[in-house]
C-alpha cells in the first residue's frame, strides 16, 4: 500500500484519497488524517475522523530524504 503525505498549517497528514466539496474553491480537496505518533498503518485506519484540506494549499511531501524520515519516525 502506498501513501502519500502533505503538509499543512505546519502539520503532516496522511493522505487518503482526492475527493470533492462544493463549499471550496477550488473544489478539489485531500481527504487526509492526521499523522500521530503511532504506526503509519494503525494511524490510516483507526483515525477517528477526516480531515478535508484544499489541494491548492496541502505541499505534497516528496523529498526522499523527508519520506524517508517519516517512515523511520513513524514505522511501517
Amino acid at each position: 500500500m502506498d501513501f502519500r503525505f502533505v503538509e499543512w498549517n505546519g502539520e503532516i497528514y496522511i493522505v487518503l484519497g482526492i475527493g470533492y466539496d462544493r463549499r471550496q474553491d477550488p473544489p478539489d480537496v485531500f481527504i487526509c488524517v492526521p499523522l500521530v505518533k503511532e504506526s503509519i498503518y494503525k494511524t490510516a485506519i483507526t483515525a477517528p475522523g477526516l480531515i478535508k484540506i484544499p489541494i491548492i494549499q496541502a505541499v505534497e511531501i516528496t523529498e526522499k530524504k523527508r519520506l524517508l524520515a517519516i517512515w523511520a519516525l513513524f514505522g511501517g
